[in-house]
């Protein structure tokens, strides 16, 4: 009876209309549909691809801030926030693989809702300088755990060179492919184990189509160590 009762959960869930699920803070800001940037959601088309590489903002982005009467400043005209709420479900018998330890567990009957509540925002605050923040509310061994897990600032053309610079906490595996952007559930393992995730630092990159160069240095003190 419990695991009829998971299903139909599971069925509710999923049916459930798209625009509850997602309130992108982008999309606010330039009035765009999430379609504008995303494929498959979180997957990015190449318009998506190419609003990242510009430092997270549009042409039109002067538009979205507020007048302060410093033309070195710009301050977004509301608060950038975004919140998005995940749940799953799974039923099954048998053995599974703990995506941060490794270890192998038990795995019968799990519902988890919220599983992991997350947190963005990013806006730019100059003619050249972004930030983006983003954080998570998750069950992850301890509810309530808050974990700060990408919080820098992009520069782009320093001193008015092809070089753009971002300093702060950010994952090194982003430079190989983003891991917010897998469309599995399980996490890319060889990323965890190698530890190249979250770590503190600063990036410089360059370069011109279909080639990248990206150099920098950090610190070696990620999340788990803090």
């Amino acid at each position: 009876m419990i695991r009829i009762f998971f299903l139909l959960a599971t069925v509710i869930f999923l049916s459930l209309p798209k625009n509850l699920l997602a309130i992108p803070a982008f999309a606010r800001q330039y009035k765009v549909s999430c379609n504008t940037c995303h494929a498959a959601y979180p997957k990015l088309n190449s318009y998506g691809e190419q609003f990242a590489d510009d430092n997270y903002r549009k042409a039109n982005w002067r538009d979205t801030i507020t007048d302060t009467g410093d033309g070195m400043l710009a301050l977004p005209k509301f608060v950038p926030i975004s919140i998005r709420a995940m749940a799953y479900t799974q039923i099954r018998e048998g053995k599974y693989l703990d995506p941060v330890t490794g270890d192998k567990a038990s795995s019968d009957t799990d519902f988890q809702a919220p599983y992991m509540i997350k947190i963005l925002s990013s806006a730019p605050l100059s003619e050249r300088i972004s930030f983006y923040f983003y954080a998570i509310l998750a069950e992850k061994g301890e509810n309530g755990t808050v974990i700060v897990e990408d919080a820098w600032f992009s520069y782009n053309r320093v001193f008015n060179l092809p070089l753009d610079m971002m300093i702060g906490q950010f994952q090194i595996s982003d430079l190989m492919f983003p891991r917010e952007l897998r469309l599995t559930f399980q996490d890319y393992m060889i990323y965890r184990m190698s530890g190249i995730t979250y770590d503190r630092g600063i990036i410089l990159s360059t370069g011109f189509e279909p080639i990248s160069l990206e150099i920098g240095a950090v610190k070696g003190n990620g999340i788990e160590e803090n």
